[in-house]
Order: C-alpha cells, then sequence, then structure tokens
C-alpha cells in the first residue's frame, strides 16, 4: 500500500562537462531533499486521511464493522495500518522517485537504518491494497470464534458455566461470528493512490516551492506547510 512520485529527465544538456556535472549535482541534491521534506509531509497526510477516514476508500463491510465494534476498533477501512507509513526517497537511472505508503525504505533521510516491518504487515497492506476474495470455511470459522473468545477473555471454553456459554453464543450470533461455510468474503482494492491524485496540483507546487528554496540554500521549517499556503 503506498504512492510513488518520480521526478524524472536530466537537469543539464551537458552533464559531461565540469559545470555540467556541477549544477546535475546541485539540482539533483535540491530535488532531494525537496522529495523527503514533502514525503515527511506526505506521510503525515496519509496518516492522519486514514485515521479521519478520508481516503475515499469504500466504507467496511456491515459484518466486519460489527466485530469491530466489539474490539473497539474504529470503523475507518485499513485503520490498522496508519501506525506503519513511511516515505522514502530513491535514486534511478533517470531521476529520483518518492514513495510513501506501507513498505520497508530501509534507511532514513540521514542514513540510518530503519526498523523493518514484519513481512505479516507488508502483505497484509499489500492485500488490503489490491483487494481479496475467497470462501469461508471450517478453519476461518473457528478463527473468528477464537478471535472473539480471546477479545472476551475466555481462556478455556469448558470451564464456562452454561449461562455463560449461552450469553456468549447469543452475542456471536448477533456479531456474525458464526459466518456460514461456503459463504464469499469480498473486500474492494482500496489503493492509496487517491491521496495523490486527489492533491496532485498542491504536490507540485510544494515540490517547485521546495526546490527552489533548496536551489537558494534557504531553510524551511519542519511544519513548513503551516506557513505557506498553495
Amino acid at each position: 500500500m503506498g504512492i510513488k512520485i518520480k521526478i524524472g529527465g536530466k537537469t543539464v544538456r551537458n552533464p559531461g562537462s565540469t559545470l555540467g556535472r556541477a549544477l546535475h549535482s546541485q539540482m539533483l541534491k535540491a530535488v532531494e531533499k525537496a522529495l523527503r521534506s514533502e514525503g515527511y509531509k506526505l506521510k503525515r497526510d496519509m496518516t492522519q486521511a486514514i485515521k479521519n477516514n478520508e481516503m475515499e476508500w469504500e466504507p467496511v463491510k456491515p459484518l466486519t464493522l460489527k466485530l469491530r465494534k466489539r474490539y473497539k476498533t474504529k470503523p475507518a477501512p485499513g485503520y490498522y495500518f496508519y501506525r506503519f507509513i513511511r516515505y522514502a526517497v530513491g535514486k534511478t537511472d533517470d531521476g529520483l522517485t518518492l514513495k510513501v505508503g506501507v513498505f520497508n525504505p530501509g534507511t532514513d533521510m540521514k542514513g540510518k537504518k530503519v526498523k523493518p516491518l514484519s513481512r505479516g504487515i507488508i502483505a497484509n497492506a499489500e492485500r488490503f491494497a489490491r483487494g481479496f476474495e475467497f470462501t469461508a470455511d471450517e478453519k476461518y470459522r473457528r478463527a473468528r470464534i477464537k478471535a472473539f473468545l480471546s477479545a472476551a477473555g475466555v481462556a478455556d471454553w469448558k470451564e464456562l458455566s452454561k449461562r455463560r456459554k449461552k450469553a456468549l453464543k447469543r452475542r456471536m450470533e448477533e456479531l456474525g461470528v458464526f459466518v456460514r461455510i461456503g459463504a464469499q468474503i469480498k473486500a474492494p482494492p482500496r489503493p492509496a493512490d487517491t491521496l495523490l491524485e486527489k492533491n496532485q496540483e498542491k504536490i507540485e507546487k510544494e515540490i517547485n516551492w521546495l526546490v527552489s528554496k533548496a536551489l537558494k540554500g534557504e531553510k524551511w521549517s519542519r511544519k513548513w506547510w503551516e506557513e505557506v499556503k498553495f
């Protein structure tokens, strides 16, 4: 799950000359610095958009929403992933790229290694973004029941009283935990590209402003977007 911005093209026509190499290097450094600042902002924007249910994704299905209420999880699609959003600037043969999303960047902007996310988190984020569909089987049904009982603090079903078992079964029926074996479980694609598409013009203006500042050797504050309106 993520978005990618590519800045391509040569900055000078003769990068082989001393002046050309110097100008090319200066431009790349300015663009890289600008992209890192924009990446930090987009990381923050995506985090807030997911938390506030502003990604314009299809809403959570009623059954899933019922289970989430039981676990006290917010109804926003992808809410689980907001804490794992990263950003990184990379070099290619013809330019630079900025990536924002759930992935392992390798190093941060200071060259230090970033603690990698687990393969499970990465795989689940990618699965969430592209959507999925499967048929409920006995294993899936048992997993749902187990998750519910765990959240309810039940360690051993056999030790519960008949009254307690009856109450829990009634609650599971209300929440749809007892999914029918053979039922089709579907989740629509929810790519993060919508955030980029929605704000493309603004992002371009921000990057141009940052590059201009960087080429002039001027600095900007950590929350520069609060001071400049585009």
